[in-house]
């Protein structure tokens, strides 16, 4: 297998798994708000973006930490190259250049995940149902990652995939328990 290919593999793996966790940090932070109060609120967005290892890239913003603007950087933020929108379709892209790799039925997963997360308005997922917005992303990677499992030889090529899939999962747990 080349470098080129395996690298590939790797970032796809790992920009999914950056999405889906993304995407389950915004959900609980969501849900755990509404039990909190506004005093607790900018410390509960500030752990989501410890988390996320993006915190540093908020600050230059300039933005408050509040809902609606710590949910689009991290959905949509223009320039945020952590966000679930670059994240995914950074996956596609790696993906495409290495499709005679991958099962048809991943590709074809991929591919819709990204066209229906682009058809979307998140603005306004984000504005009234940030809730179903993240269970979409989720229920959308955990489709792909399915695919990946059951449809793909237990070959390097899925090898590459899981790693970097894993390593992600790790490094996202890691900086969660340091919250």
């Amino acid at each position: 297998m080349l470098a080129r290919t395996a690298e590939y593999l790797f970032w796809t793996g790992r920009y999914l798994e950056r999405a889906e966790s993304t995407a389950r940090q915004l959900d609980v932070t969501y849900h755990r708000l509404l039990e909190v109060t506004p005093a607790e609120e900018s410390d509960a967005w500030s752990d989501v973006l410890v988390a996320v290892g993006l915190e540093d890239e908020y600050e230059k913003t300039g933005f408050p930490r509040s809902a609606a603007p710590v949910s689009e950087f991290l959905v949509m933020g223009p320039g945020n190259r952590g966000s679930i929108v670059a994240s995914v379709a950074q996956a596609r892209d790696n993906a495409r250049g290495v499709r005679e790799h991958l099962a048809m039925e991943l590709w074809e997963a991929l591919n819709t995940l990204h066209l229906n997360l682009a058809a979307r308005d998140l603005a306004y997922d984000l504005a009234m149902q940030p809730f179903e917005l993240y269970g979409f992303v989720r229920s959308g990677i955990q489709g792909v990652i399915g695919c990946a499992t059951e449809t793909w030889s237990r070959e390097d090529a899925w090898r590459f995939f899981m790693l970097g899939l894993l390593l992600e999962r790790a490094e996202m747990s890691v900086r969660t328990l340091r919250v």
